[in-house]
């Protein structure tokens, strides 16, 4: 509970579960498929989701463990189950190990921004993409918050919808 622990303000993305925060909608982030160039190169570009059960890719765990990756086919959820040649706990090693052409990646589209914009990394199978996750600002009560935390949740908003993929 984030008002028991003291926390004043929280991003959260994901649905939200019953709170005694007031939440603020902050747009949506997507979960997007990426690989190297180089790798591109070599496998080819995957035209569905499936493809990926026999090609390298590297596991994000992102604090759960998911053998099978979500999407969206034919207007219904399906989960790949991928075989990781590598799994790592943390985003930005998991991300350099893709844009090193160890694998085929999943991220939350944030995760991966940069790599992509420098062209170390391409974003694939875009189509099949599930929805993406809603993003919240988590605050106390109005009428508790200081001027202060409410400017900082106004700014966290606004640079969060101007994220927006």
């Amino acid at each position: 509970n984030l008002l028991e622990e003291g926390i004043d303000l929280a991003v959260r993305i994901g649905p939200l579960v019953d709170s005694s925060m007031i939440a603020t909608d902050a747009g949506v982030m997507r979960q997007v498929v990426v690989a190297s160039p180089r790798l591109l190169a070599e496998t080819g570009i995957p035209t569905e989701p499936g493809t990926l059960a026999t090609l390298p890719c590297v596991q994000f765990l992102g604090g759960r463990a998911q053998t099978s990756w979500p999407f969206v086919v034919e207007g219904r959820p399906m989960l790949i189950r991928v075989q990781p040649r590598l799994t790592v706990n943390q985003a930005l090693p998991a991300a350099a190990a893709c844009a090193a052409g160890l694998g085929f990646g999943r991220f939350l589209a944030y995760q991966v921004r940069e790599h992509v914009r420098r062209g170390e990394l391409a974003i694939v199978l875009e189509r099949y993409e599930p929805q993406p996750h809603p993003v919240s600002l988590l605050t106390t009560e109005a009428r508790l918050m200081t001027q202060r935390l409410r400017r900082l949740r106004d700014a966290l908003r606004a640079a969060l919808l101007a994220g927006q993929e």
